[in-house]
């Protein structure tokens, strides 16, 4: 009976692609897997890792990941780890798995540290010397801002988030070095030569640089958060290409929450200004499928009755654009999801497809002693 609901729910979601006029998300559901969780799993993360056959799930408020087994269907603790002491890490900001016995968290004393599977600090690479850089290291998959890892060099974002509009220029860009990489032969830092070619990446929202950016082996792909321009980078031989996507969903793209005088406004309405517009909030590769998912938020009046805030941490609804690598992204097909019923920032990639989870709090079917999973297969819209 649950089941059925929920696939009830989806044939109401239906694509908005001219193209696709008369597809509904539910064309491409193909599983759906339910989990019994405790108390010690969080409903709702900043950071998961999918791992041969595993979801590795982080519970920031108990220091620990869980891994989920996709194949047996259980949960089972994977590692606690330590703020103090000789293997302390401090506060961490997610985390990224190499392998089950190496595990990399940045942590907000500007170190990286390198953790096994039994809790202990293997070594510590310490990235304050890169001077320029103001912010701190993360790996979430909230707004996918993930490390990765490629021939033994960690990479990851340390630029500054903030810069005044007067600044972001051809000339600025030209020096901006959003990347670093670990060298782990060397335990080394580098600044990565990946270099913006044009100040129009960031022509809505001039005073920051946020980026969300996904990897696949030697390809790194990025975008800005209010920008139809993607980066299409080589980590081997340093070419970058410029590609415009397109989209009917993400149209509302703006710098208006920038120049307003947000001094004078309380944080409610600062709040709903910022979700009147567009936004990126995921890229997700499919090497399986040569796809990528574009993740946004399309942009809306959020009344005055409606609580704001809450937007920041589940947003009721978001979208889903699907790119054929292949084919120079072309854009294949896109969908807006019911609202209040998935949590945005929640999706992973695995050999049947693109993950999301029908959990989001206000949906009438969630339940926090169950963890549910809809598996989407997108692959026959190549055909």
């Amino acid at each position: 009976m649950r089941i059925a609901k929920l696939v009830v729910i989806l044939l109401l979601s239906a694509s908005c692609n001219q193209k696709q006029k008369d597809l509904s998300l539910a064309d491409f559901l193909i599983n759906t897997e339910s989990f019994s969780i405790d108390q010690h799993i969080s409903p709702s993360t900043f950071r998961m890792q999918y791992i041969d056959g595993s979801l590795f799930w982080w519970n920031r408020d108990h220091s620990s990941i869980t891994e989920i087994d996709l194949t047996d269907k259980v949960s089972r603790p994977f590692l606690k780890y330590q703020f103090e002491g000789p293997n302390g890490i401090g506060s961490p900001s997610g985390f990224y798995m190499v392998s089950r016995d190496s595990i990399f968290f940045p942590s907000k004393l500007s170190k990286i540290f390198l953790v096994n599977n039994n809790s202990e600090v293997l070594n510590s690479f310490d990235y304050l010397s890169l001077g320029d850089h103001k912010y701190s290291a993360s790996s979430f998959t909230r707004y996918t801002r993930p490390f990765h890892f490629y021939a033994n060099q960690l990479f990851f974002e340390v630029g500054p988030q903030l810069v005044p509009t007067e600044f972001i220029s051809e000339d600025f860009l030209k020096s901006y070095s959003p990347f670093v990489t670990l060298n782990l032969n060397q335990g080394t830092f580098e600044e990565l030569p990946m270099r913006f070619t044009s100040s129009a990446h960031f022509k809505f929202g001039p005073n920051t640089l946020n980026m969300v950016f996904a990897a696949s082996e030697e390809k790194y792909l990025i975008i800005g958060t209010r920008t139809d321009m993607l980066y299409y980078y080589d980590l081997s031989t340093q070419e970058i290409e410029e590609i415009q996507l397109e989209s009917q969903l993400l149209t509302r793209f703006s710098n208006a929450y920038f120049e307003a005088d947000r001094m004078g406004n309380t944080i409610e309405e600062n709040m709903r200004l910022l979700y009147k517009d567009s936004q990126n909030i995921g890229l997700l590769v499919d090497q399986h499928r040569k796809l990528l998912y574009r993740i946004g938020f399309a942009g809306e009046e959020v009344s005055a009755d409606l609580d704001a805030m809450k937007y920041s941490e589940f947003l009721p609804t978001f979208t889903i654009s699907i790119y054929d690598i292949e084919d120079e992204f072309s854009l294949l097909s896109e969908f807006s999801l019911l609202r209040n019923t998935y949590l945005a920032h929640h999706y992973f990639v695995d050999e049947k497809g693109l993950n999301l989870f029908p959990m989001h709090p206000e949906n009438p079917e969630f339940n926090e002693d169950e963890m549910v999973i809809h598996t989407f297969d997108f692959g026959s819209l190549k055909k």
